[in-house]
């Protein structure tokens, strides 16, 4: 499976990389959400977002690719866990939310569930 990781932490994208590549999924990454924006024209399968990033957030990047008809499942991983947030993120079409920091289990098994649902 193709996974887009958009997060503007470049320690949190190689954590990331080296969880879903040991478990044989391949990688794109992006940096901020407009980059995400823009890689979604390579067709991941499922895409892990964070929240707070420059320039186009994580809430940003679920509106844009929402005007765009974008389906592919959407997981949000990010230290802000407020109840707020998390409907913001299901209101704009996220499938499931991850807090950070988590296991590589918690990670694999969001992107199982969102891709499922």
């Amino acid at each position: 499976m193709k996974i887009l990781i958009v997060d503007d932490a470049r320690w949190q994208r190689a954590h990331l990389v080296q969880i879903l590549t040991s478990a044989g999924h391949e990688v794109i990454q992006a940096a901020d959400g407009t980059e995400g924006l823009a890689r979604l024209a390579e067709q991941p399968d499922a895409v892990i977002c964070d929240l707070l990033m420059p320039n186009l957030d994580g809430f940003g990047f679920l509106a844009g690719a929402r005007e765009r008809g974008v389906t592919v499942p959407i997981v949000i991983a990010s230290a802000d866990v407020q109840r707020t947030s998390r409907q913001r993120c299901m209101d704009l079409g996220a499938r499931t939310f991850v807090a950070k920091p988590y296991q590589a289990r918690d990670i694999l098994d969001a992107v199982e569930m969102a891709m499922a649902a």
